[in-house]
């Protein structure tokens, strides 16, 4: 699920924000006769689906279609954060996500009928604006979390380690956490994992040759697994609402296996699911191991933690 900038995404129109392209094997996803996504090939046997969305004051995911209107009248839409702003981007087929949830406080998004946040934003563990406004981000980046990625990045100059740089930035985002634990309370609030991925920021070439902030580096470094039985948009879509999904920071290996569910004496309750406390749930959690992983190196040490959603965070 892509996001683009309101003021670039205003100007265009479907299938162009799909990045459509018949030459290269895509082929258009319909909904109602129109065009709602992409199928892209990989040329590998693989195809991805990608949907449309825009990073403003919200953040729509899988648009169905454009805002009426002219590109004025778009972004003044895609930069709203209002309650009336977030039930048309839902009428335009979009699930309505909050970026950057440090800037907001919990009864801001309590009162939005959202259907999550992010719960991780790299470039919020990145941004130097952090620093000169903490008022505004009290878990904002810290002088620390800097010099350990400017450390990082000058001991793997000589090295082939470049996508150490990441240690700097694996700092959970507890502002954002509380957050979540906050409005799970309530009401089911699906939380992903954002890379922010621009390719604006770092230009400079690390040892493996490509950029410090390339797409290939950072999009591989954290992602959002969906739980779906058939890779279709409708059953994608319906998981992310549901909140099957889980992520993960995956530049030190993907996971494969995980899984987290409830059983009581009758049924089983899958990630995503909601089961009354008076039906006695038993928790399971499943560890994952490594895609993939060299036969020859030991077996890494793995670590579960459980921790308890509360009104204190």
């Amino acid at each position: 699920m892509m996001s683009d900038h309101p003021d670039s995404f205003a100007l265009h129109e479907f299938p162009d924000v799909l990045l459509y392209d018949q030459q290269q094997g895509d082929e258009l996803i319909y909904k109602d006769s129109l065009p709602v996504a992409n199928s892209i090939d990989c040329g590998n046997g693989n195809r991805a689906i990608l949907t449309a969305g825009a990073e403003g004051g919200l953040m729509p995911l899988g648009l169905k279609k454009m805002p009426d209107g002219t590109p004025a009248e778009r972004l003044n839409l895609l930069g709203g954060s209002s309650r009336q702003t977030v039930d048309k981007l839902h009428d335009l087929g979009a699930m309505v996500f909050v970026t950057h949830p440090e800037r907001w406080s919990t009864g801001e998004l309590a009162n939005l009928p959202i259907d999550g946040i992010d719960v991780y934003n790299f470039h919020r563990n990145a941004d130097p604006k952090d620093l000169l406004h903490p008022d505004k981000d009290p878990g904002g980046l810290s002088w620390d979390n800097v010099g350990d990625t400017l450390r990082i990045v000058l001991q793997s100059w000589e090295r082939a380690d470049a996508d150490l740089l990441l240690l700097g930035f694996l700092e959970e985002n507890q502002r954002d956490l509380g957050h979540w634990d906050r409005l799970l309370c309530d009401r089911r609030t699906v939380g992903i994992m954002a890379s922010d991925v621009h390719r604006n920021a770092l230009k400079l070439n690390l040892p493996d040759g490509d950029r410090a902030d390339s797409y290939r580096r950072l999009m591989r470094w954290l992602a959002n697994y969906v739980l779906v039985g058939d890779q279709t948009l409708e059953e994608i879509e319906n998981a992310v609402r549901k909140g099957r999904m889980y992520g993960a920071s995956q530049v030190f290996g993907e996971p494969v296996g995980f899984d987290y569910y409830a059983e009581t004496l009758s049924n089983q309750f899958e990630m995503g699911d909601e089961v009354p406390l008076s039906a006695a749930p038993v928790l399971h959690v499943r560890l994952p191991q490594f895609y993939r992983m060299n036969p020859n190196l030991e077996k890494p040490m793995m670590i579960a933690r459980i921790f308890k959603a509360g009104t204190d965070g």
